[in-house]
C-alpha cells in the first residue's frame, strides 16, 4: 500500500498546478511517501440543504451524520456519490447521472494530509472494550475527509481563504503558505473545505455520467446545492 500511495499519477493532476507535483506529504522523509491529486469527491450537500443532521447513529430519512456540524470534521453527508464505506448504485441517483456533480477541482492542502479519509470513536458499529476493532459500517459520525468534500451554502466555489480558512490551518505545513492567522478564526470545517481552482472565473465539475462541464464562481447557490444530491427530487435546468 505504502508503494501505491508513493505514486504520482499525471491524470489527477490539474496543468494549472504545477506545483502539486513536488508536493510533500507532511510524513514524507519520515515515515509515509503520500501523494497528492488536484481533485476531490463530492460527498453530497444535505445538511447545507436542508438543515439537518443525526449525531452519533445513522437516522432513518437523514443523509447527515456528524458529531458536530460546526468542529474539525464537520458534517458527513451521504446523499452524493461518493459515500464513506457504501456503494452507490446507479438506481440510487434518481436525479440523474447527468445532474449529479461526482468530482470536482480542489487545490487548498489541509496539513498536506495525502490520506483519503479516517474516522474516530463513536463509531457505527462501535468497537469492542479492550477488544478488536470493527470495521465501520458506512458513514461516521467523527469523519475527516481529506479527498471527499461537502458543498455547502456557507463555502462557494473558489471560497476567499483569507476571510476563513482550516481551522488549525498552518502557513508551514499546509498550501497556501501565506494566509493570516485570523483566517482560522471561527474556521472552515476540514469536510467543507471549498471546491476551487487556477483557473479564473470557475471550476471543472465531473457529473455521474463521466461528463465535465465548466461551473462559474457565481452559480446560483440553490442550484449548486442541487447538483451535489443524487436523490434530493429538485427539477434542475442548466
Amino acid at each position: 500500500m505504502d508503494s501505491l500511495n508513493a505514486l504520482l499519477l499525471p491524470m489527477y493532476l490539474c496543468p494549472s498546478d504545477p506545483e502539486m507535483a513536488v508536493t510533500k506529504d507532511k510524513f514524507d522523509g519520515t515515515t509515509k511517501d503520500r501523494r497528492g491529486m488536484d481533485y476531490a469527491g463530492v460527498m453530497g450537500s444535505y445538511f447545507a440543504r436542508t438543515g439537518r443532521c443525526a449525531t452519533t447513529t445513522k437516522v432513518a430519512g437523514q443523509y447527515c451524520i456528524a458529531s458536530s456540524t460546526t468542529g474539525l470534521a464537520g458534517p458527513n453527508n451521504f446523499d452524493g456519490l461518493m459515500i464513506q464505506g457504501w456503494p452507490v448504485t446507479l438506481k440510487k441517483v434518481t436525479d440523474g447521472l447527468s445532474k449529479t456533480l461526482m468530482i470536482g477541482e480542489r487545490w487548498y492542502q489541509a496539513r498536506a494530509w495525502m490520506i483519503g479519509a479516517y474516522w474516530s470513536d463513536p463509531s457505527d458499529p462501535p468497537s469492542i472494550p479492550r477488544g478488536p476493532a470493527i470495521a465501520p459500517d458506512g458513514p461516521q459520525p467523527t469523519a475527516y475527509f481529506f479527498y471527499c468534500k461537502n458543498l455547502s451554502d456557507k463555502v462557494p466555489i473558489n471560497y476567499n481563504l483569507n476571510t476563513q480558512c482550516y481551522q488549525i490551518h498552518s502557513n508551514a505545513t499546509d498550501r497556501p503558505d501565506n494566509l493570516p492567522a485570523s483566517c482560522t478564526s471561527p474556521g472552515l470545517s476540514l469536510n467543507n473545505l471549498p471546491f476551487a481552482s487556477f483557473h479564473p472565473g470557475g471550476v471543472n465539475f465531473s457529473y455521474g455520467d463521466g461528463g465535465v462541464k465548466w461551473m462559474n464562481d457565481d452559480i446560483d447557490i440553490n442550484l449548486y446545492l442541487a447538483l451535489g444530491s443524487r436523490n434530493g427530487g429538485e427539477s434542475i435546468s442548466e
